[in-house]
């Protein structure tokens, strides 16, 4: 071969050598990044980053604090969200996010249809991600019936794993006597009657530390591929604890630090809870340091509803020994923001700006067609998703725009003005409570109590919610068209 053939020859292996590397660059950069949302049970805005400004409101000074230092790393790392939607309880909210449906058209606006849907969505979150290549999985409290029942876990999309509590009740119990493993139910017989009263002599174990083993070990079984895990935790929810109550004591195995406080019993269990829910989210973080996987993972923290009346000395009280709801009205079960409003954080290093904070509203339905989107789901399949379009007032769309790029694009790029919410205490229409918000300007309908009387809050000015204005004239025609928009948007419950 001559020096010149010889050249031409290296020059096309260099070209050929450069395209190829070009393709597994180009391969390596659309490689999908793993998903983990973990979602507490009844964390209230104030519980989380007490001692750090974050989800509370101006102003906001806690009575009593809670540790959750890897909450505030994990907010270090990503954004912080000052106002998102969760559900009022907890069974609407986990449709809500499933489903990418808003609660006002879904059929589950309260805690009583557990594995009974009426009509079951063509298309879920776990769905759509098993669609595309992912791993599935749910370990905790699903909340939306055990399997077997027609919204069983497998028929919502979790095919690889299921591993907790099918229903509300079963994960009501820090030391259960049995646990779903898929479909099959396991017993627990050294949690007999741990159920019953406080285990504090590790004669038991406990159900938090389950679903950490089953949460972790589904990481690192499917860390080569690209993975969904929803884990779904037990705490601190309501933490009622008295010992001769065997319905609603919710058993801690240690009152970790606060042991040694003089506040009251159930108060340092509540702590605890809310502390052991910080020390998944440190093994969660250590699990994907140790694996590499911290920089191929999308990460989303959040409540399901705003903090639950609670019990003090085995009396209930409202949330305000820790001042749970952060300086909200309400608590869980009203559509206040102290019922309504959430903490939450995203991290997605390299894509989500570390360390910032976001104001733009936006709620738990949101979450699907968002991960959706930023993942490059093929439109035929967020087509199958109700409300496609995102025109519907209050109805559901991607706010991928904030996550990557801030509150002024989010404004300026995502075409919505309405955000809604429901709650229906028996799931039928004459019971239905809702709120109702425009994006732009902060004003919120809410109807608080089924005798229908409606109140008017501007949230931006008044976040607190203490100035009425559904009885100013100059707001007669603007409560007229916010809700004729949200009567209009919503479905109608069927049973009556």
């Amino acid at each position: 071969m001559n020096i010149r053939n010889h050249s031409l020859y290296t020059l096309i292996l260099l070209i050929i050598s450069t395209f190829i590397a070009r393709l597994i660059e180009a391969a390596q950069t659309t490689v999908r990044p793993n998903i983990i949302y973990y979602i507490g049970d009844d964390v209230g805005t104030g519980d989380v980053n007490q001692n750090d400004a974050g989800f509370t409101r101006p102003g906001f000074k806690a009575n009593h604090v809670i540790d959750t230092p890897n909450l505030k790393n994990l907010a270090k790392n990503g954004m912080r969200f000052q106002q998102f939607w969760g559900g009022s309880v907890c069974g609407p909210a986990r449709a809500s996010l499933l489903t990418a449906r808003t609660i006002d058209s879904s059929e589950v606006r309260g805690n009583e249809l557990e594995g009974n849907y009426v009509t079951l969505p063509n298309m879920t979150l776990p769905i759509a991600l098993a669609m595309q290549g992912y791993r599935t999985g749910c370990v905790g409290k699903y909340a939306l019936g055990k399997p077997g029942t027609k919204s069983s876990p497998e028929n919502m999309g979790f095919k690889d794993l299921f591993y907790g509590f099918g229903t509300h009740v079963e994960a009501h119990y820090g030391f259960p006597i049995s646990i779903w493993n898929n479909t099959v139910q396991i017993p627990l017989p050294i949690n007999k009657l741990a159920s019953e009263r406080r285990c504090l002599q590790n004669k038991c174990i406990a159900a938090t530390t389950l679903l950490r083993e089953q949460a972790l070990g589904f990481i690192h079984r499917y860390k080569e591929e690209p993975f969904f895990l929803y884990w779904a935790g037990i705490s601190p929810h309501v933490a009622k604890w008295n010992i001769n109550d065997k319905k609603n004591s919710y058993a801690v195995s240690s009152y970790m630090q606060y042991g040694k406080l003089s506040w009251p019993t159930d108060r340092k269990g509540y702590a605890a809870m809310v502390t052991g829910m910080d020390d998944d989210i440190g093994e969660l973080l250590e699990t994907l340091n140790r694996l590499k996987l911290e920089n191929k993972t999308i990460i989303f923290f959040s409540g399901d509803n705003n903090a639950e009346k609670q019990y003090t000395k085995g009396r209930q009280s409202l949330p305000t020994f820790f001042q749970s709801a952060g300086g909200d009205k309400g608590y869980k079960r009203t559509m206040y923001e102290g019922g309504i409003r959430i903490p939450a954080i995203a991290v997605w290093p390299g894509h989500i700006p570390a360390g910032t904070n976001s104001f733009y509203p936006f709620s738990l339905a949101d979450i699907g067609k968002t991960l959706l989107t930023l993942i490059d789901t093929p439109k035929n399949i967020l087509d199958q998703f109700a409300d496609s379009t995102g025109k519907r007032p209050g109805g559901t769309t991607s706010i991928a725009p904030l996550w990557l790029y801030g509150d002024k694009a989010a404004y300026n790029q995502i075409p919505r003005d309405w955000l809604s919410s429901e709650y229906c205490e028996t799931n039928r229409e004459s019971s239905c409570l809702f709120a109702f918000l425009n994006v732009r300007n902060g004003l919120k309908l809410v109807t608080p109590t089924i005798r229908n009387q409606q109140e008017l809050y501007n949230i931006t000015a008044d976040p607190g919610e203490r100035n009425n204005l559904a009885q100013d004239p100059q707001y007669a025609s603007t409560i007229t068209e916010m809700r004729r928009l949200r009567d209009q948007s919503r479905t109608r419950l069927t049973l009556n």
